[in-house]
């Protein structure tokens, strides 16, 4: 077990730690929204992209499949009567034959008791049958809801369907016997105990980290979207194909259901705008829609969809990572800084009073993007962001994932720091330039999409809050990459969903840190680590990481220690300069049984926050620091 020393300068604040440091993000990719957060249970309901790749799927968008296919009936992707801007799902059905003809989609998990809500649009020709819709598998049918009698123009049907059994490999089907045509331009299957559209458990487990800011909707994502495809009655909305993850968007959720989500979680939203292949005025509209009176043109189209009084978001970020040939509408620093310039002016003749955000780079990346935008737009910019993705390449031993989890904080914390530089250096007299770190997270290359993060990787995130209170004068936004699923703090399945270990690490910070940093000083053990991943090598890394904060100017003092050892525990003198402890100090520990550690749906709490014996100390204290945790002590102090 080795010993070290940390001291706590009560007498010296070195910054008010904003509660945007614990901020949040969510984009359109992957399972992140679709899948993880949003609520609905159908893939593609509204029947986009290419037909099953078989002779009895032609004409059945993927990943629906055909029920009872024979000769006479006919399924058919139909481009000229759709819905919502693009094609329908058409099935014709020449005679009746006395069986059931349609479509179904496969595993579907459903609840025995549970209710389902369904939503269905739908017209025909000539049919002379109802339309069904099930639940079921194979020839087994668990529950249906028939419409009689199909209106000839488009209508929307609504019902619900309350489950019998468990089965996580259901089916959902709409069949009909025919004969005569129907169309289905759009489906819906939602737990009925949704909220608003968004899944209540992964709503519950957000609202419990109180997430102070979160960023919308992205991320590559943003660069070719257009928002007024968000808006509106949802099965109306267009489906686009999304040219940064190569997906169809549904837009299902879009501005008003993520402000309905802010409102749910108590968070504050903050918007990127396409400045991709977006334009200033398309940016300026959405700044209206948002923030105008109902009696501005934008501001009386949020009334008429149900929103009348304005939104007023503050926080508005122009673009995103333009300096990567990923992203569409990809520039030079000098093409971006004008365009940020225009984008600004613009949307700040809409309301004066918004802040906001230019895209910078990490200054360890080629080509002066950093200075270039300083230069040009400065006076136009609140925020700078910065971005930075911790990889870790899959032929890496597990000791090897371990030392750039733990080190990489204090690598980007230099990064930090050379940005500050940078910006105090170039920016406009007398306006004062903030970091925004508004995309962060370590990222497995071995891992193919979603990642479930091991107790290492909460390691990993504190060091980051601990440097983030560090340079607390200068960090004031940061905002993880993402939210749910795919790099995720929160992990879903279909049933259910649970916090990895950088959840954790979030609810401990974010609860249990004081306001005020305090300058801390840390002694102890290190290690050197060779250059590994996008990290280069490092010597002398200490394997205690610590930062210290009051709850304001006279409250106790939050101490939060990481013991990066994978295997020892450590001793640590604990001396606070300034004041002196007195009473009962509180204990909270983050660990598991070892650095690979990690939480799953069948054991969701293997690595979470644990709540330690209290114990009393008065002037300096010891205490031993578990291998791979992350502990905070509440120190009372005068």
């Amino acid at each position: 077990m080795g010993t070290a020393r940390i001291v706590c300068h009560t007498d010296r604040v070195i910054g008010q730690i904003h509660p945007f440091i614990y901020g949040h993000f969510i984009e359109h990719l992957r399972e992140c929204i679709y899948g993880g957060m949003w609520a609905e249970m159908l893939r593609n309901r509204k029947f986009a992209g290419h037909d099953q790749p078989t002779a009895t799927g032609y004409g059945i968008p993927l990943p629906w499949v055909a029920i009872n296919p024979r000769p006479g009936i006919r399924f058919a992707h139909d481009n000229t009567i759709f819905y919502n801007g693009l094609q329908s799902q058409r099935i014709d059905v020449a005679a009746s034959d006395g069986k059931m003809h349609g479509i179904a989609q496969e595993g579907i998990a459903i609840q025995r008791g549970r209710r389902y809500d369904v939503r269905i649009v739908l017209s025909q020709a000539g049919l002379a049958g109802p339309v069904s819709v099930r639940l079921g598998r194979g020839d087994q049918v668990y529950v249906q809801e028939s419409i009689a009698r199909v209106a000839p123009e488009w209508t929307t049907y609504s019902f619900t369907l309350q489950a019998d059994r468990d089965d996580e490999q259901a089916e959902f089907s709409i069949v009909t016997e025919g004969p005569g045509t129907v169309w289905i331009g759009a489906v819906s299957l939602m737990p009925a105990d949704n909220v608003l559209g968004w899944r209540q458990d992964v709503l519950e487990l957000i609202a419990a980290l109180r997430p102070p800011i979160m960023r919308y909707p992205g991320g590559n994502f943003v660069s070719g979207y257009h928002w007024q495809d968000g808006i509106g009655d949802r099965d109306s909305r267009p489906i686009r194909f999304d040219y940064a993850w190569n997906v169809w968007e549904p837009n299902d959720v879009g501005i008003d259901e993520f402000m309905q989500l802010c409102g749910l979680v108590g968070c504050e939203p903050y918007i990127s705008v396409n400045a991709g292949n977006g334009t200033a005025d398309e940016a300026a509209a959405w700044v209206e829609y948002c923030n105008g009176a109902a009696n501005t043109v934008y501001g009386a189209m949020r009334a008429a969809n149900g929103h009348p009084e304005p939104y007023g978001i503050r926080y508005w970020g122009i673009g995103n990572e333009m300096y990567g040939n990923w992203q569409i509408g990809h520039c030079d620093p000098e093409t971006f800084g004008r365009r940020h310039v225009a984008f600004a002016k613009a949307m700040r003749a809409v309301d004066p009073g918004i802040v906001l955000l230019a895209v910078g780079d990490m200054p360890d990346r080629p080509g002066l993007w950093l200075e270039t935008v300083t230069d040009l737009a400065g006076e136009h910019i609140d925020y700078m962001t910065v971005h930075h993705y911790t990889g870790v390449p899959s032929e890496l031993t597990e000791e090897q994932k371990a030392q750039v989890a733990v080190a990489a904080p204090d690598h980007i914390a230099s990064l930090l720091a050379e940005a500050r530089r940078i910006l105090d250096e170039r920016g406009p007299v007398g306006h004062p330039i903030a970091i925004s770190f508004d995309e962060w997270n370590i990222a497995y290359r071995d891992a193919g999409g979603r990642q479930n993060y091991a107790l290492r990787d909460g390691l990993y995130a504190a060091g980051m809050f601990n440097h983030f209170q560090e340079q607390s004068a200068s960090v004031t936004m940061a905002n993880i990459a993402q939210l749910v699923n795919l790099l995720g703090v929160i992990e879903t399945g279909p049933l259910s969903a649970y916090g990895t270990p950088l959840y954790h690490v979030f609810r401990l910070y974010r609860q249990q840190c004081g306001d005020q940093a305090l300058q801390t000083t840390v002694d102890g053990p290190t290690f050197d680590m060779p250059a590994l991943g996008n990290i280069p090598a490092m010597a002398e890394v200490p394997y205690l990481n610590a930062s210290a904060s009051r709850h304001g100017a006279s409250g106790p003092i939050s101490l939060a220690v990481v013991n990066r050892h994978p295997e020892q525990d450590i001793e640590v003198e604990i001396a606070l300069q300034g004041a002196t402890a007195q009473g009962a100090v509180a204990v909270w520990e983050i660990n598991g049984p070892e650095m690979g550690s990690r939480n799953t749906l069948a054991e969701p709490m293997c690595v979470s926050q644990r709540e330690r014996p209290s114990f009393e100390a008065s002037g300096n204290l010891t205490y031993r620091f578990p291998a791979h945790s992350v502990t905070l002590l509440r120190i009372p102090a005068a």
